[in-house]
Order: C-alpha cells, then sequence, then structure tokens
C-alpha cells in the first residue's frame, strides 16, 4: 500500500545564455526557499495518514538515521490536509509525490523570517509525471498544475517572482529581492537582512533536454552561491578550491550531516565528515571538476579541496 517518493534531483546551476532554458518560450522564477527538503508520497491506494509517506531530501521516515520526526508530526497532526490528499491521490487515480521546504523557527539560521514552521510546496510529480505551474500535463490522462494544486489542497506555493520570456537581465534584478514569502508570513522588520536566497526558474509547461533532465535552474544571490565560473586564465588547484567551496557548500554539508543524524555535539569532531561531503558534492556538481583532475592530478585536486574545506569548515566557528 506504501510507496517510496523518490529523492528530489539536485537543480543545476544557472548558465545564464548558455542556459537550456533560453531554447524555451515561457519560464516562470520561483522563490527559493531556505529550508529543509522534504517530500510527501500518496499511494492511490493509500486509506489512512498512517499510509503517508513523508521524509527529507535523502531519508525516509522508516530509514534507519532519519532525524527530521518534526516535520512528520507537523503535516500528519494536520488532519484536515491528510484527509485531503488521500482524497486527491484516490481521485486522480495516481501515486502522488509533492516537493517543497518545510521552512521557519529554528530550521535554519536565517528560519525566524518565515515565522512558525510551515511546509512551501514548489513540484508535484504523478506516477511518473511532472507537473508544471500553469499547463496542464500528460497524453491519455491530465494531470493538474501547481496553480491548482495548491488552491485545491490548501498548500502555500512558492511566490512566483517573474513569468514570461527567459531573459538573463529579468532573472538578475530578481536577485536582490527581500524575501516574498517571509514578508507575506508577516516579516516586516527593516533592521534584519530578509534577502531571499535566490530563485528557481522553471520551464512552464516543464520540458526536458535530451538527456531526460528537467529544463530547471537556481540562480542563487551572490551571497548564498556554492560555485564561481573560472576565468580564461590558467588554474591553479588552489584557484579552483577557492571557487567551489564556498561557504554556501559548507553550510550543506554540515545540513545534509543533521538531516542523517550524523553531526557530533561537538563543532570539530564533524570536520572530516564534512570535508568528505564536500569533495563527495564538487564531484558530482561541478562539471569542470573531470578536466581538472585531467589537468593536476586527482591527489593534487583533493589535497586543495580538502585544504580549503578545512579552513572554511573552521571559520563557521566563528
Amino acid at each position: 500500500m506504501k510507496f517510496s517518493p523518490s529523492e528530489f534531483p539536485k537543480i543545476p546551476q544557472y548558465k545564464q545564455q548558455a542556459d537550456w532554458l533560453h531554447c524555451v518560450n515561457n519560464v516562470v522564477c520561483m522563490e527559493k526557499i531556505d529550508g529543509t527538503n522534504t517530500r510527501i508520497g500518496i499511494s492511490k491506494d493509500a486509506q489512512s495518514a498512517d499510509d503517508i509517506v513523508i521524509g527529507g531530501r535523502t531519508l525516509l521516515e522508516h530509514e534507519e538515521k532519519f532525524s527530521q520526526n518534526f516535520i512528520c508530526d507537523m503535516i500528519r497532526k494536520d488532519k484536515t490536509l491528510c484527509k485531503a490528499m488521500l482524497f486527491f491521490a484516490k481521485e486522480i487515480d495516481a501515486n502522488v509525490t509533492f516537493y517543497g521546504e518545510t521552512c521557519g523557527g529554528s530550521i535554519q539560521a536565517c528560519g525566524f523570517i518565515y515565522g512558525k514552521i510551515n511546509f512551501v510546496l514548489f513540484a508535484a510529480v504523478m506516477d511518473g509525471i511532472w507537473c508544471s505551474y500553469s499547463r496542464t500535463m500528460g497524453g491519455d490522462k491530465e494531470y493538474p498544475t501547481l496553480m491548482q494544486i495548491s488552491k485545491r489542497l490548501d498548500f502555500t506555493l512558492a511566490p512566483v517572482l517573474y513569468q514570461g520570456t527567459p531573459n538573463v537581465q529579468e532573472f538578475t534584478s530578481l536577485l536582490d529581492r527581500r524575501s516574498q514569502h517571509s514578508e507575506n508570513r508577516g516579516f516586516r522588520r527593516q533592521d534584519t537582512d530578509n534577502t531571499h536566497e535566490g530563485i528557481v526558474i522553471w520551464s512552464d509547461p516543464l520540458l526536458f533536454n535530451n538527456y531526460g533532465e528537467a529544463l530547471v535552474a537556481k540562480y542563487k544571490h551572490p551571497n548564498r552561491q556554492e560555485y564561481i565560473a573560472p576565468t580564461e586564465e590558467q588554474q591553479t588547484p588552489q584557484d579552483f578550491a577557492k571557487r567551489v567551496v564556498l561557504r554556501e557548500r559548507i553550510r550543506h554539508a554540515m545540513e545534509y550531516l543533521k538531516e542523517q543524524g550524523r553531526w557530533q555535539e561537538e563543532f570539530f569532531a564533524n570536520k572530516e565528515n564534512v570535508i568528505r561531503r564536500v569533495i563527495q558534492d564538487i564531484s558530482r556538481e561541478v562539471d569542470e571538476y573531470q578536466q581538472q583532475l585531467n589537468l593536476h592530478g586527482k591527489k593534487n585536486v583533493r589535497k586543495a579541496l580538502s585544504s580549503e574545506a578545512e579552513k572554511q569548515f573552521s571559520m563557521m566557528k566563528t
């Protein structure tokens, strides 16, 4: 009766004019919420709230070391929502996964700008079909849009900051805005920086490239970047490390350990695990990583990454 909702895929960094998104006619820019990634899975055969499967980015609630029970409590305590989700999955006759960010409270360092802990929807999948923001999808069977889902289930949808043709200047102009979601939640203090984390640009309708990857990209505020593109000059391993081991990447590695229940109380006892996670993320997410290995050798590149990660991690303590 239960099924396992898939992990939400990594969203690539926006590549400006070189991005696939500039091949489409219409995009939607959603505010990137700074919270903890959350997935909710409902089988079309689910009968009760106990049949709803809830999880974070990497682990589901029934898996060992899952440490985000507050997400499950928040969702299951909302009896009206659970009942509505169960009816929804049964009515459309599909296994449904909702993806969003749980934010607010003390979930993140700046979580207080979102008020009390709340769930913000940004994506949905139904029997393997991704839902678009405003265009219905499907062949023989038509699936609802995110707008329709939000209205039907009373989900808060990530704020849309722009909708129209792809435009680099328009996208860049959105980066310095105050968080619309935090202001929608009543945050009005002018003495506190509540600049949003960035934007997520979705094709609408949601389209896929030749590799089966959704045409979506994240464009983060300069202070929240995980990666700085190279210059044309020759790069040393140390130069590469300084561009890819940024504070935001360290923060994400720390959050990963906490989600996994592997974070130790003594801050520096986590150093080796953080460094290992940072290098693993870079090897999977940074396109030029393999090129750097070919140029400088694996040992030299990983040594530079490790050294920079240790330096940045130590600075997080101050």
